[in-house]
């Protein structure tokens, strides 16, 4: 029986480490994303005040 506990308690540090580290990337992403998109944004809105 303690086999399974141990066996399980990895799997679920497992689990979890990969979701902090999606949700870690996720938030990169959007960030980076949001920072395009604003870039983009002012680029077209400059060269339509030039």
């Amino acid at each position: 029986m303690e086999y399974f506990d141990q066996y399980f308690d990895r799997n679920a540090s497992e689990h979890f480490r990969s979701r902090i580290i999606s949700e870690y990337f996720d938030h990169n992403a959007l960030k980076h994303l949001r920072y395009h998109n604003s870039t983009e944004y002012f680029d077209r809105n400059a060269s339509e005040h030039f």
